[in-house]
């Protein structure tokens, strides 16, 4: 599968987003869990969404945000489907999936603001039960810049969930030269995507770039990546510097696995127990959480 993906990658090189997207969508992984939920869509401040929830009842004391990847240019609540299915059930809870805005029609902040008032909002209206930020590569990357803002005026999350996330888009050598034969990733893809939603802006900001960020809003969490992924080395670097600022911060690395690997439940032993860790995750977030 990850052949397939680096293949669809490096084929659309020079063809445009709307080929990439299209591609994209061609290839929605499988799960057979998703048979297992019930899917609807609401609006949250003009955003549309989707909500995920078990069949077979939940857990009602926990609201969890998933925000997708897909490199600010591509991805959606449906490409997301079946991973989103996994994680719902793994941690027993309902899962909201913002579409936000996507470059090149729009340009940085926007993504990041539409996820940040989608967060205010959608938690706002959950009374007292847990929140927790889920996300993926960019997503990832997004679930930090909207947690570190709602740390600053005061609502610190209670937990959050980082899957390969792409935390220094300035980032080069290492890990991104020497993985580029193990992972689906490719360099043009990378400078390219960030180059259509940053447009000349500065790409340090720290509400996209945590290199030199201060993390110490950061609620307690989980970090999971691949050893075999281009993001390998700025993601070890950014839990070390979680680490020194105060953050609860646990990571989990898988041996030899490319970007997001767990997106291939269906056919990977290890992607299905890294999510059961992301369910296990949340269950005991919001169970430390509510015995605080």
């Amino acid at each position: 599968m990850c052949r397939v993906l680096r293949d669809m990658v490096t084929s659309s090189e020079g063809k445009g987003v709307a080929y990439l997207r299209q591609q994209m969508d061609s290839l929605r992984t499988f799960s057979p869990n998703i048979s297992k939920v019930v899917c609807s869509e609401t609006l949250v401040e003009g955003t549309r969404c989707l909500v995920v929830t078990p069949k077979n009842g939940h857990d009602n004391t926990t609201a969890v945000i998933y925000l997708h990847g897909g490199g600010y240019v591509m991805g959606s609540p449906e490409t997301y489907k079946a991973l989103v299915a996994d994680i719902c059930l793994a941690a027993n809870c309902e899962v909201l999936v913002p579409d936000y805005r996507l470059a090149p029609e729009v340009t940085f902040p926007i993504p990041q603001d539409d996820c940040l008032q989608v967060a205010e909002s959608y938690f706002s209206t959950r009374g007292d039960k847990k929140r927790v930020l889920v996300g993926d590569s960019a997503g990832g990357a997004l679930v930090i810049s909207t947690a570190l803002a709602l740390a600053e005026v005061g609502q610190k999350l209670d937990g959050a969930v980082l899957i390969s996330p792409w935390v220094d888009p300035t980032a080069e050598g290492g890990s991104i030269d020497g993985n580029a034969e193990h992972d689906y990733l490719a360099g043009p893809f990378l400078h390219a995507s960030i180059g259509a939603l940053m447009r000349n802006q500065n790409l340090k900001d720290p509400r996209i770039n945590f290199k030199d960020a201060d993390l110490s809003g950061l609620p307690r969490t989980l970090v999971q990546f691949g050893s075999g992924e281009l993001f390998n080395d700025q993601i070890s670097c950014f839990v070390d510097r979680a680490k020194l600022q105060g953050v609860d911060i646990e990571s989990q690395v898988y041996s030899d696995q490319c970007h997001v690997f767990q997106f291939f439940t269906a056919v990977s032993k290890t992607s299905r127990q890294a999510v059961e860790q992301i369910g296990h995750f949340i269950r005991s977030t919001a169970q430390a959480a509510g015995s605080s």
